[in-house]
């Protein structure tokens, strides 16, 4: 057996011995809501498959992190999404476009005055002025109201079952109440669409299965904003639509997303 599967093998034993000492929760803070487990420190990463409303999306990685070393507790969990399901979204709301191309906060071009990134600033600042945090307000934090590829979104985790952990989505800062999806749509024909996702914090969960190394998580997305040629029109989505991600393996480390 060589050197890496022996350390795979001492790895999982250690696991298995810290998940025999139970995944207790202690008694329950007022103040932070947050469960303690007998375990310090978790980090993971999968590959896994998205689905809207069930029907199949993209494959993406994700990384996910429990800290309970951190004095904040608001910060101890984190779910870091390599991708998101974009096209399966705007099919959903707009089913007769082509799409030809998604770009998001990571892959958006450099040309600060190209159509795209006027559309996006616009955007940002629309996000800005509902997200209710100072510090947006002031320039120094323009994307704390939004989910991007890659940056740690923070989970409240809210129960434990065996070998299962349960969390819910929490906002970003304390004091940002809303958090928004956005991204852009070019189709095929050349016009430009900007999309603002809401999401809904309360109906966005994680599971996470430390004896099968599975992962899973559902986002709730409760409207969406279309913007083309300046217009604005909200759809309020009832019922609500759910991005469901699916691990199907663990990975050393999260390289796939869009």
């Amino acid at each position: 057996m060589d050197r890496k599967s022996i350390l795979k093998l001492l790895g999982s034993a250690l696991l298995m011995t810290v998940l025999a000492a139970g995944l207790t929760a202690c008694s329950k803070d007022e103040e932070e809501d947050e469960i303690q487990l007998s375990f310090q420190y978790l980090e993971r990463s999968f590959r896994g498959v998205w689905t809207v409303d069930d029907v199949k999306a993209d494959t993406t990685d994700v990384w996910i992190e429990i800290d309970n070393n951190r004095p904040n507790k608001y910060y101890s969990n984190y779910v870091a999404y390599w991708g998101f399901p974009y096209k399966a979204i705007i099919n959903k709301i707009k089913p007769d476009i082509m799409i030809a191309q998604i770009l998001h906060w990571r892959n958006m071009p450099l040309d600060t005055v190209s159509v795209t990134n006027q559309l996006f600033d616009f955007m940002i600042q629309t996000i800005s002025k509902r997200g209710g945090d100072s510090r947006i307000e002031e320039g120094n934090n323009p994307i704390a109201s939004i989910m991007v590829n890659t940056s740690l979104n923070p989970y409240r985790n809210v129960g434990v079952s065996g070998s299962t952990l349960y969390f819910e989505l929490r906002p970003p800062y304390e004091t940002v109440p809303v958090l928004f999806l956005p991204f852009i749509v070019i189709t095929d024909g050349g016009e430009i669409y900007g999309v603002i996702a809401t999401v809904s914090y309360s109906n966005s969960t994680a599971v996470l299965d430390l004896i099968g190394e599975t992962f899973s998580s559902t986002l709730t997305l409760s409207q969406v904003e279309i913007i083309k040629d300046g217009d604005m029109q909200t759809k309020t989505l009832s019922p609500e639509m759910r991005l469901k991600y699916t691990s199907f393996q663990t990975i050393e480390s999260p390289t796939v997303g869009n």
